[in-house]
């Protein structure tokens, strides 16, 4: 019994002690299969933030924050069931996350200026890329994105479509200038504390700086739990730039957005444990639009939304191959390139064809997908396909196979168990039940069942976090 709660006492240390890994989930991602030079080419090591040091405020020198009654959840991406930020974009190849993060953020300001969720009017990263300085090999920093705009303004995705390459400033649309975007403001906060992200929070989505490493690329969903230990510009310094929407105070965490698709983690958006990966330590933008120059109608691009692809296979049939026909339109006002993108998670037993093609304005055609099931057991497949256009938002095509097993006819038992649970129990149960219910007991009982449940749970959560040093 003493040495029992002994190590009762041991295990809950061991396990107090180890990292908040079980708070969120890993697997495959559209990020994590990509080839690793590609990965080193999405984070810039470390980002360059001379001019935020130069240019930024410090706390002392800011306004302090009088507001006290945050709310304990606030996020622009679900704000009552409505998202007022723009679709989640894709940087690709490119390592430009320092025009997605700032471009985000003002994408999610024009819906809130319009008061409108769905205006989502898509700003040309491509043009900051090939006009404003930085580079997809070289990197960037926001500042340069937002001071560059504050000036001269940013035109639309129609004027200047993403190519996830440096590209030529030339090639930008002839009217560029009769189409812009401006900011009215902007502001460099360094080294933000927790109330004045909240309260700039409050008025629109905010650029901040962050750590990634290595284990990020295999993020689905909840709180991602990175390192601890204090970063500066020298050490751990920041190597990536996201749209920060929101927090919530239960789970003492930021809430936002990455540039590397909806088929990284949940939907494009992650939720980050507050005080890890440098996460908006070291810098934190916000920014107003310039309402002069909103404009009236929102854009019109990009392929038509799918719906999901879905069969149901009941009992007893017998085929080996299911085929899907989904029918690509291009619903929007600029001719459109498309690709789809290829996945391990699939390449071996379904087959799509086309996997490439062109659609002018208003034209679709038909792309199908076989599906091999030969020996799949009863059940549900489901399995996501991302097609991604020249212009406009990705497209995740969801193709869902149920398979129903043959369920066999009743018996009886039924019936007899349902007897069996009314027959009172004879004496001698009693006695045994009692016997084993005393401290005496060798079997499961009250003093050594924790014991083994946190054995189980310990030897789990240790080769998790094995599992998790191999990768990192």
């Amino acid at each position: 019994m003493k040495s029992s709660a002994i190590l009762t006492a041991v295990l809950l240390a061991f396990l107090w002690a180890l990292p908040a890994y079980a708070d969120w989930v890993r697997g495959e991602t559209g990020m994590s299969r990509l080839p690793q030079e590609v990965r080193d080419r999405l984070i810039n090591t470390p980002l360059d933030l001379s001019y935020a040091m130069k240019h930024g405020t410090l706390p002392k020198d800011r306004k302090p924050v009088t507001k006290t009654d945050f709310p304990a959840h606030w996020n622009w991406h679900d704000m009552d069931g409505v998202d007022w930020m723009t679709p989640v974009r894709n940087q690709g190849g490119c390592g430009s996350c320092w025009t997605f993060g700032a471009l985000g953020a003002m994408e999610g300001l024009i819906n809130i200026y319009k008061e409108d969720p769905d205006f989502d009017y898509d700003l040309s990263e491509q043009f900051m890329v090939a006009c404003g300085g930085g580079s997809c090999d070289g990197g960037g920093f926001a500042e340069e994105v937002l001071g560059y705009i504050e000036k001269n303004g940013i035109p639309d995705e129609i004027c200047y479509p993403y190519l996830a390459e440096e590209g030529l400033c030339e090639d930008a649309c002839d009217d560029y200038l009769t189409r812009i975007v401006k900011l009215s403001d902007w502001s460099i906060m360094l080294t933000p504390t927790e109330e004045e992200l909240k309260e700039e929070l409050m008025k629109g989505p905010l650029t901040v700086t962050m750590r990634a490493e290595n284990d990020l690329y295999y993020y689905r969903s909840g709180v991602y739990y990175g390192f601890t230990e204090a970063c500066s510009l020298t050490h751990l310094a920041p190597n990536h730039i996201v749209t920060l929407v929101g927090w919530d105070d239960e789970h003492d965490s930021w809430i936002a957005r990455n540039s590397w698709g909806a088929d990284w983690g949940m939907d494009g958006y992650f939720e980050i444990k507050r005080g890890t990966s440098c996460f908006a330590v070291i810098t934190a933008d916000w920014l107003r639009i310039d309402p002069e120059t909103v404009p009236d109608e929102p854009l019109n691009i990009g392929l038509c939304q799918p719906e999901t692809l879905e069969k149901v296979l009941e009992p007893g049939s017998v085929v080996d191959t299911v085929q899907f026909d989904l029918n690509l339109e291009n619903c929007g006002d600029l001719d459109i390139s498309w690709t789809l993108r290829e996945d391990i998670t699939w390449k071996g037993w379904v087959t799509v064809t086309p996997t490439e093609g062109h659609l002018d304005v208003g034209e679709s055609e038909n792309v199908n997908f076989t599906v091999d099931i030969a020996g799949h057991a009863p059940g549900l497949i489901e399995q996501p396909f991302v097609i991604m256009p020249s212009n406009g938002p990705l497209i995740t095509v969801n193709l869902k196979i149920e398979i129903q097993s043959e369920e066999p006819e009743g018996d009886g038992d039924e019936e007899l168990e349902a007897e069996a649970a009314e027959e009172p129990l004879e004496d001698g149960d009693e006695a045994v039940e009692d016997e084993g219910s005393g401290s005496g007991s060798d079997g499961c009982s009250s003093s050594s069942m924790p014991s083994a449940l946190l054995m189980l749970l310990a030897g789990t959560l240790l080769a998790y976090r094995r599992r998790e040093d191999e990768v990192r």
